[in-house]
């Protein structure tokens, strides 16, 4: 049953994407450490500065910016709660208590803070006490860290209490951290069928052929014109902090202003969503049920060199997600399916499990498109000796607020 005021034939309203364009860590704690000397009466430079730290492996200069920052007006309580996490990293357990009993109660004891206290019971050995202050905030909880393999062991023997809490809130994080976290808990029951049907392989998931629209739009050497572009853009970063990328370049945006072949690209995927959204059948399966009136097409770009590959992963704030492939190790006529160097994983599985399903292998060739939902943990075989995989990868962002949670009403 189609969710009330959606209508699957309608084109979908694509909002502007206006992306966060990263610097590389150590430009932002100069810029950081320049502000806060400069700004010697305000904490909120510092604050960017422990972050920046922890991101480039510092935590011990971390800490010292947040000792200052405390000592300022206005930099309680978030000093100590923003040294709670780096304190529970370096596992001094035992200042991660001192810390929370700093805080005062209204803030230590309010939801937000839920998921540091969880952390500090579970890494200070006090498994059950994590699992009931975790149920305690549950209601209030964003659930930013219950797709978190710390949180998910807590309930290791209490998995049914930990389903029945996400079937509770559905509308407390996005559906496809929420969907990917049920999946594990099933399989952790022993109800893999159902696990597997909640999956939905291959439900979802597409293959088109864009190439041959771009060189219509353009030219027969299109391809090798957008790869051009591709490798030219400013923000390549080789392994960037946080990303799955291995042993490649990623940028953190993709922008098509300025780029002819890159935006007639995104524009054609566009398109190609737009119809895979319409052919999609009428379904209670919460990924059907969330296909979204607008959204936002927030694109990257991938190049992995000899040995590179994609760690296994979710994108957990899309709805759909999507590769399109420029250059691959898979000439046009090659398999289109099976294990190989290269080759594109989904369904694999997560928090350190065995499924009892088998994952979907994809040898995609150049100018091929593959849609998949974004709850599906995916990754990729390691590149062959000596060749290059590039590809456009992007999430479709819902922005219209029914799509958001999980809605599993018939």
């Amino acid at each position: 049953m189609v969710p009330a005021g959606v209508h699957w034939g309608e084109t979908m309203k694509w909002l502007s994407y206006s992306p966060v364009i990263h610097s590389p860590v150590e430009a932002l704690i100069d810029l950081y450490q320049s502000r806060a000397e400069s700004q010697p009466n305000k904490p909120e430079p510092l604050f960017a500065l422990a972050s920046n730290l922890v991101a480039a492996g510092r935590p011990a200069d971390a800490l010292a910016a947040l000792d200052i920052a405390s000592s300022l007006p206005e930099g309680e309580p978030r000093a100590t709660r923003q040294r709670i996490p780096i304190l529970l990293r370096l596992g001094r357990q035992a200042d991660v208590q001192l810390a929370v009993d700093r805080l005062p109660p209204e803030v230590r004891d309010a939801d937000a803070t839920c998921d540091l206290q969880v952390q500090a019971l579970l890494h200070a050995g006090r498994p059950e006490d994590a699992a009931r202050r975790f149920e305690a905030g549950a209601a209030g909880l964003p659930l930013r860290l219950w797709p978190n393999l710390a949180l998910f062991q807590i309930f290791a023997g209490r998995l049914a209490v930990l389903l029945e809490l996400m079937r509770a809130h559905p509308q407390a994080g996005t559906a496809a951290a929420v969907l990917d976290l049920e999946v594990a808990v099933l399989v952790a029951l022993g109800r893999g069928e159902e696990a597997r049907m909640l999956l939905g392989l291959p439900r979802g998931i597409a293959r088109v052929d864009l190439g041959a629209e771009l060189a219509a739009r353009h030219s027969a050497d299109a391809m090798a014109a957008l790869e051009d572009e591709l490798r030219a853009i400013p923000d390549l970063l080789w392994e960037p902090t946080g990303k799955s990328t291995r042993r490649g370049l990623q940028s953190y945006a993709l922008l098509s202003g300025r780029h002819e072949l890159i935006g007639s690209l995104l524009e054609l995927i566009k398109t190609a969503v737009e119809r895979h959204a319409q052919a999609l059948p009428d379904d209670v399966h919460p990924f059907l049920r969330r296909r979204p009136v607008q959204a936002r097409l927030a694109p990257w770009v991938v190049i992995l060199n000899d040995g590179g590959y994609q760690s296994p992963h979710l994108h957990s704030q899309g709805w759909l997600s999507g590769t399109f492939y420029v250059r691959t190790p898979f000439p046009a006529g090659s398999l289109p399916v099976g294990r190989a160097p290269g080759a594109l994983e989904l369904g694999v599985a997560g928090y350190g499990q065995a499924t009892p399903w088998t994952s979907t292998c994809l040898r995609s060739p150049p100018g091929e498109l593959v849609l998949f939902p974004s709850f599906l943990r995916h990754g990729t075989q390691p590149n062959p000796p000596g060749a290059d995989r590039i590809s456009v990868a992007f999430d479709i962002i819902p922005t219209d607020a029914p799509a958001l949670a999980v809605n599993r009403a018939a």
